[in-house]
């Protein structure tokens, strides 16, 4: 994939992402381009095949990101504003979902790469109505360096999916 920086905000230019069978043959290829001046963005799937099997153009707005670049956009956050960050997620099903990184501040962390004062962040899907069970959700946290390039030194969640197992990397 691609970004552009601009007056600090990170922007997805175009993902690809193939899906591939042990035999090194595609199962399936998503590529997603981006064009934020017209507020679009296109989504392909092809089939093993090579066949277009989906082909959408979804409107975004300004606070769009792609799911597979998550790592890499929230090392262009401007941490030491000490705010909350507010994003959509667009994921290849393709949906979005509303997003809000809650910032909590800097704390002295040891992992097995070392010693950081790092950023705690917390990761909070908007679960639309199902907000009132949000308590029963695992909370999602990360920690970045407190320096830029802001490198991830942390991880505390779920895995990959609310039945998955918690995780501390």
């Amino acid at each position: 994939g691609a970004f552009q920086l601009e007056q600090r905000r990170l922007l997805p230019l175009w993902n690809r992402k193939q899906v591939m069978r042990m035999g090194r043959t595609p199962v399936k290829i998503e590529t997603t381009s981006y064009d934020f001046k017209q507020k679009l963005c296109r989504m392909t799937r092809r089939d093993e095949n090579n066949v277009v099997v989906v082909d959408k153009t979804i409107p975004i707005t300004d606070d769009t990101i792609p799911g597979e670049a998550i790592a890499i956009y929230f090392r262009s956050l401007p941490f030491e504003s000490k705010r909350d960050f507010v994003f959509r997620l667009f994921s290849l099903e393709p949906n979005f979902y509303a997003i809000t990184i809650k910032n909590h501040g800097v704390e002295h962390i040891r992992t097995p790469a070392g010693e950081f004062d790092a950023y705690k962040m917390e990761i909070v899907p908007d679960v639309g109505i199902l907000g009132i069970f949000a308590m029963f959700f695992p909370k999602v946290y990360v920690w970045h360096t407190g320096k830029p390039p802001h490198y991830w030194v942390k991880y505390r969640g779920i895995e990959s999916g609310i039945n998955t197992p918690e995780s501390v990397m």
